[in-house]
């Protein structure tokens, strides 16, 4: 997805995504993330911190919900910061 449709909308010359921390709370997976790249025309850097909520049944992944807000995803995963 990303090297096929993301950077030819959004190129970069450098782009890493990286998992910080990780809950774990059955059948809700909170991961806390950091990606960071810099743009392939301008250089510009860009550091974006967010977290993704995903939901599991039946050990499939069936949502997936991105927050830039940590307070914001523990609500909404049901639990409190």
């Amino acid at each position: 997805f990303f090297e096929e449709d993301w950077f030819k909308v959004f190129p970069f010359s450098e782009w890493e995504v990286q998992v910080d921390d990780v809950i774990d709370r059955g059948d809700r997976v909170i991961s806390i993330c950091r990606q960071r790249g810099h743009g392939a025309s301008s250089g510009a850097e860009t550091d974006l911190t967010f977290v993704q909520v995903a939901t599991i049944r039946d050990g499939q992944f069936v949502r997936i919900d991105n927050y830039l807000d940590l307070g914001e995803a523990l609500e909404a995963a049901g639990l409190q910061e």
